[in-house]
C-alpha cells in the first residue's frame, strides 16, 4: 500500500500533469472568452446574431417527436409525429419580444395555406407563461397549431439558442436544416425534394 501511495505523489507532482491540467483550464477559457454572449433564448435577439446548433442525436429527434405534448389553448395530449402525419415537419421556435418572429407571421402563415397539403408546421412559442404565448399568437394571428415550450424542453433537444429559428425535418424524422433567417420556398423545396 506504502507504495501505492509513494507512486501517487510522484505522479501528482510529475510535471507533465500539471502541463496538462493549465493546458486543459487554458483551453476552457480560450472557448468561454469567443463564445457569443449575446444568444440567449430568454432575451431578444437582433438579427446580426451568430446561430450555432450542435450535431442531434437521431434518438433525441425521435423522443421529441413522440414527446407528448398539448397544443395551445387545448388540454388534450398529441405528438409533433401525430400532428405531422408522416410528413415534413417545420418547426418554428418564437418569442413574443422578437421583433422577427412578429415580422416572419404573415409570411409563415402563407406557406402554411399554401404548403399544408405536402408539410406540416408547428410553431413553439418560448414564452414564459402559456398566458404571454397565447396573447402572442392572437395578436400575431399565427393560423397553424401552436405549442408552449416555456420550460424549452424542446429548444434543448433541438439546440435552439434563440428564437425565430426554424428546424426543417422530413417525414423519416432526419433534421435536414435548423436556421434563423426567413422561410423560403427553396427550404420547402429541400424538405419535400422537389
Amino acid at each position: 500500500m506504502m507504495d501505492f501511495i509513494q507512486k501517487t505523489k510522484k505522479f501528482l507532482w510529475n510535471e507533465r500533469f500539471y502541463v496538462g491540467v493549465l493546458s486543459a483550464l487554458a483551453i476552457a477559457v480560450v472557448i468561454v472568452s469567443v463564445a457569443p454572449s449575446n444568444i440567449d433564448i430568454h432575451q431578444p435577439a437582433s438579427a446580426n446574431d451568430v446561430f450555432i446548433f450542435s450535431i442531434i442525436p437521431i434518438d433525441s429527434v425521435s423522443v421529441a417527436l413522440n414527446m407528448p405534448v398539448s397544443l395551445l389553448g387545448q388540454e388534450d395530449e398529441t405528438s409533433l409525429q401525430s400532428l405531422a402525419e408522416d410528413l415534413p415537419l417545420i418547426l418554428v421556435f418564437w418569442a413574443s419580444w422578437c421583433p422577427e418572429c412578429r415580422q416572419g407571421v404573415e409570411e409563415a402563415n402563407e406557406f402554411y395555406t399554401l404548403y399544408r397539403s405536402g408539410v406540416r408546421m408547428v410553431g413553439i412559442v418560448l414564452d414564459g407563461t402559456p398566458v404571454s404565448a397565447r396573447k402572442f399568437v392572437e395578436d400575431a394571428g399565427i393560423i397553424f397549431p401552436i405549442i408552449h415550450d416555456g420550460d424549452r424542453k424542446f429548444a434543448e433537444i433541438f439546440g435552439i439558442t434563440r428564437a425565430n429559428t426554424y428546424v426543417l425535418i422530413t417525414a423519416e424524422g432526419e433534421i435536414i436544416d435548423i436556421f434563423s433567417h426567413s422561410l423560403n420556398r427553396e427550404d420547402i423545396q429541400r424538405l419535400t425534394n422537389g
